[in-house]
């Protein structure tokens, strides 16, 4: 692959014309030179020998005046393309001849996980098991809290573990969610945040289901800490918390 700034390549231009019959009418040229044709943008270069001008660049492709910080230029299958900024810790990626440069984790930062268990002693076993969780009845609530660890990067997911009892299973389970974090030297609550009215599907009675809370974590950053509230709005039965588990790059 050829590199090129395009400062050096505008002033490499030594040839303008109206349109293609300009163009073809052009005389004394030799071989890498160049020349834009000013009705479609495009920048050519003459090849000699087989002694023809062909398309080099387009300076009209439209992603000049769009361009972003973190955007990276790139050559897609019949024209010039802006990649979107990757998120952080990401690498470009080649992916071989006639496919498309892309973001990918570095090598050995896959996803990672981070588990928080229920912070209270008062814990009891899931009937019949030798679980230990803690105990949410049908309208109660209960505070989970949390560190995130210092190589987070961005969320992929955050969930309650639960099984629920009895009433407590099925779909249409009214939960309200509530959240306080912030990093060291910042407020508790310097981040806080609610999601009031969702309903959630707890699966069947027994099994182990999960809860999404990523709707009340959207800024989380490395070192944050702080916590969860699972408010249960008359759900009809007991959920078993095991606690809440972070997935993250």
């Amino acid at each position: 692959m050829v590199f090129f700034d395009l400062v050096s390549l505008i002033e490499g231009i030594k040839y303008s014309w109206l349109n293609a019959a300009q163009r073809n009418a052009q005389i004394g040229m030799v071989d890498a030179e160049l020349g834009v044709q000013r009705d479609t943008g495009d920048v050519y270069r003459y090849d000699d020998p087989p002694g023809v001008w062909n398309v080099f660049f387009n300076l009209q492709d439209g992603f000049f005046s769009t361009a972003v910080q973190g955007e990276v230029l790139f050559r897609g299958p019949a024209v010039w393309q802006l990649l979107p900024p990757g998120n952080p810790g990401e690498f470009l990626q080649t992916q071989g001849p006639g496919a498309d440069v892309q973001w990918a984790p570095a090598p050995g930062s896959g996803q990672k996980e981070a588990f928080f268990s229920p912070q209270y002693s008062s814990t009891v076993n899931v009937p019949g098991t030798s679980v230990r969780t803690r105990p949410v009845t049908s309208n109660a609530s209960f505070e989970f809290s949390f560190v995130v660890p210092g190589d987070f990067s961005s969320l992929v997911s955050f969930v309650a573990l639960a099984n629920p009892r009895g009433g407590a299973a099925g779909s249409g389970k009214n939960i309200d969610l509530f959240s306080d974090y912030g990093a060291n030297g910042e407020q508790y609550n310097h981040h806080s945040e609610s999601d009031v009215g969702s309903t959630y599907n707890l699966g069947n009675a027994g099994q182990w289901t999960t809860i999404d809370i990523s709707s009340v974590l959207t800024q989380l950053s490395a070192g944050d800490r702080g916590g969860v509230q699972i408010d249960h709005q008359n759900i009809g039965g007991i959920v078993d918390y095991l606690g809440l588990l972070l997935t993250y790059t």
